[in-house]
């Protein structure tokens, strides 16, 4: 959470004295912590009652998966609203480079994908396959880690001056 809030203040530099799109991605980031936080926890409380019937079990997997997997929506946006502010950015130096921003609103619609075991059981959409669980993944980690190098590189050129 204190990452994505530090994001969105990077952004709200850029992004001038009404930054809705740099709030939009500091929520939106918290809002991921929070998806990621309780799933665990569920996911954890589903392990710990080893002794409940199977069907509960299943159950608190599955409700744990969907809401793990459709959080795709608040990172969707978070895509967006970073990519429509450092796309803004039109200084000899730009704080993200305008092709990951643009690269960043591609990845926000495959996210799309994410909502696949909504309505599948088996295949690439399924909870478990390609398309909507370790494409999303991919996006998400290439997405926050390269974003992060970014805001560090601008931390420690803040720091400088």
């Amino acid at each position: 959470m204190p990452a994505s809030i530090q994001f969105g203040l990077i952004l709200a530099e850029l992004e001038g004295p009404h930054p809705l799109w740099s709030i939009t991605t500091a929520v939106s980031g918290c809002f991921i912590a929070l998806i990621v936080f309780l799933n665990a926890g569920f996911w954890i409380g589903a392990a710990y009652r080893q002794e409940a019937v199977a069907d509960v079990i299943v159950a608190f997997n599955d409700t744990d998966w969907f809401g793990f997997l459709l959080g795709w929506v608040f990172l969707s946006l978070e895509m967006i609203a970073a990519a429509l502010v450092t796309m803004s950015d039109l200084s000899p130096h730009p704080l993200v480079p305008h092709y990951l921003s643009k690269a960043s609103l591609v990845g926000a619609v495959l996210l799309v994908c994410a909502g696949g075991p909504a309505f599948f059981k088996i295949g690439p959409l399924a909870y478990h396959g390609w398309a909507a669980f370790h494409m999303p993944m991919a996006i998400w980690g290439l997405w926050l880690s390269s974003h992060a190098w970014y805001m560090r590189k601008a931390l420690l050129r803040h720091s400088r001056s």
